[in-house]
């Protein structure tokens, strides 16, 4: 429904459950592995990359993955919560919101 909606306004999805990489996944789309925009839709909950990774919380795989991605002076919007600190969070760092 999700993947739906978003292509009816123009996005394109890239789904990172499979084991592909992020920048092979948007190579495979625009013919160039960056792009000038990317939105973090999830959060500090999120989890990893690929069948595995989405085993264990990964806070910061998708800032992480998108300033991998998106070309020098693009942009990255953020509109979901992030927290300066999460007592329940799965390792130091993340406790502290870095």
């Amino acid at each position: 429904m999700h993947d739906t909606r978003g292509c009816l306004n123009g996005f394109e999805i890239v789904d990172l459950f499979p084991d592909t990489p992020l920048h092979e996944q948007i190579a495979a789309l625009l013919g160039e592995p960056e792009v000038d925009y990317a939105v973090d839709a999830v959060g500090f909950e999120a989890r990893g990359h690929g069948h595995d990774g989405v085993k264990h919380e990964a806070p910061a795989t998708v800032l992480n993955s998108l300033m991998g991605v998106v070309r020098m002076a693009g942009k990255i919007g953020i509109p979901d919560l992030y927290v300066t600190e999460d007592p329940g969070a799965v390792d130091a760092a993340t406790k502290m919101g870095s």
